[in-house]
Formats: structure tokens, sequence, C-alpha cells
């Protein structure tokens, strides 16, 4: 009996704890406190931009003119249609900055001159909106060919 007695106790206090931590968890979230500058958390550091995202920000952006080849057209902007692949390869931040720089490979379409470029997009994500707040191609060359690798 005294033991069903003391398991009673200890079970009692034991769920009353666990009890007082979940209010305080509750208690302090910051949609309880009304804390209007709590935000949900970044996405994980170097997530992938969504793809759709980023054709819409490269719409209408320029092509640079190939310097040291002929026939690269000067005034190419970028079209939807003309993509044919954008591929995200990597994301870096500098140490307390919370700027991010990806990393694209594209291959874009001009017609009757097709191109290679490699394009940098700084982003910065203020809240629950994510600013582009820039693009820089290099590595700019016209392509002989493009041949499909994927799956058939």
């Amino acid at each position: 009996m005294f033991y069903g007695v003391l398991g009673a106790a200890v079970g009692l206090v034991v769920g009353a704890g666990l009890a007082s931590v979940v209010f305080l968890v509750i208690l302090r979230s910051p949609e309880r406190r009304g804390d209007d500058q709590a935000v949900p958390p970044n996405p994980s550091p170097h997530a992938r931009l969504p793809t759709e995202e980023v054709l819409d920000y490269l719409e209408g952006k320029p092509i640079p003119p190939v310097d040291n080849l002929d026939g690269g057209k000067a005034g190419t902007v970028i079209r939807r249609g003309g993509v044919k692949q954008l591929t995200w390869e990597s994301a870096i931040s500098r140490e307390g900055s919370k700027l991010e720089t990806h990393h694209f490979a594209l291959l874009y379409d001009a017609g009757d001159t097709h191109y290679f470029a490699e394009i940098a997009i700084d982003v910065r994500q203020v809240g629950e909106k994510r600013a582009y707040l820039g693009a820089q191609m290099s590595n700019v060359r016209k392509v002989g060919k493009i041949v499909d690798t994927g799956p058939k």
C-alpha cells in the first residue's frame, strides 16, 4: 500500500512538472506574446531557390556579348522560352551576413545561337520575403551543340 501511494505521488509530481514545461513553452511563443518582430525561421541555409522564381527574375536580363567569339549577338536578353536548362549548383554566404549568393549554370537558345553562362544571384531573406539583389553572368560562351543526356 505504501508503494502504491508513493508511486501515485511521484506520478502526480512528474505529470505536473511536464504540464508546467508545456505551459511555459506555449506562454513564451511569439504568437502568444503578440511579438510583431518575431518571424518564422529562415529556410535552411543554402536551400535551393525555386526555379520558377529564378526564371521570373532572369526574364529580360541581358546576356553579355561574347567578346572572344564571332557571332555573339549583342543585346540578347533572356526570355523564359529560350531557357533550355537552368541548374542550381551551389550557394554561399559570408560569415555574419544574411546575404546569400546562389550559383547557376544556364543553357540558352537565342534562335540561331546557343549560349552557356554561369550566373551568380544575390538574395537576402527579409522576414517572410526574399529580395533578389542582383545577378552577374560570367563565363559566357557560345555553344556549338546541346545534347540531351537525361533518361530516355
